[in-house]
Order: C-alpha cells, then structure tokens, then sequence
C-alpha cells in the first residue's frame, strides 16, 4: 500500500514538472513573437509614391535580429515591373514571396501581409519601400 502511495506522488511530480516545462516554453516563445513585433513595427515604413520615382534597379537590404531580407526592386514609367527577392535569412519571411504579385498588381509596396507570417510581411514592406526611397527623386538625399 505504501508503495503505491509513492508511486501515485512520483506522478504527480513528473505531470508537474512536465507542465512547468510547458509553460516555460510557451511563454518563451510569446516574449519572442512579442519583441519581433515590437521591432519590427518600428522599421522605417516610407509609403514612397511611384510618381516620384525614376525608372530603375533599386536594391534594399532590411535587417532585424531575426531575419536578413534583400529585395531588388524595378521601376519602369511609375509602375513595379518586378520585385526579386535576392536574400531571405532568418526565422521569418516564408510566405512573403505570395506579396509580390499584389504589390506588382496595387502598384505599391504597401499591402496586406500573409497570415501567419505578419511580421516577416513587415519586414519585406519595409525593404521593397525602401528600395523604392533610393530611387524617390523627391527624397532629401
């Protein structure tokens, strides 16, 4: 009887450290989400107007602590020709190549991001507008 008594306290032991461990993993991973968001919605977002940009090659790389983007952006008579991604490093930005055809579409780099991959949907608008300031001929540069 009493070693069954035991027995029944290890598993209360080992189900409590197993959820303490749980915990700790989700509530890592909520504080990491939450800082990429943070640093990510302060990312330069310019909103450059296609009228004021000349024709060309613009290339722009956006770096954050968790992901490295490059995009190549062309701009021909006021309008995106095509947006490569050249570089895409990071834990984030793997549905980001389905904005391409709706910024091409919009004419604009700002547009909706991805679900499930919002914050790497921040961080491409903010390089391809980015790039777009290079070739802004407004801009004070």
């Amino acid at each position: 009887m009493k070693n069954q008594k035991h027995n029944g306290n290890d598993l209360v032991k080992v189900i409590s450290i197993f959820f303490c461990i749980v915990l700790m993993i989700f509530t890592f991973f909520t504080q990491q989400k939450k800082r990429h968001y943070n640093e990510a919605k302060i990312l330069p977002f310019l909103n450059v107007q296609l009228e004021n940009v000349a024709d060309g090659r613009y290339e722009n790389t956006t770096v954050t602590s968790f992901m490295q983007l490059t995009a190549l952006v062309t701009v021909k008579d006021h309008q995106l020709t095509a947006i490569k991604i050249i570089e895409n490093k990071g834990s984030r930005g793997q549905k980001i190549e389905s904005m391409i055809p709706l910024m091409l579409e919009k004419n604009t780099a700002i547009v909706s991001v991805p679900k499930g991959d919002e914050i790497g949907g921040l961080v491409f608008i903010s390089c391809v507008d980015g790039a777009l300031a290079k070739g802004n001929r407004n801009s004070a540069d």
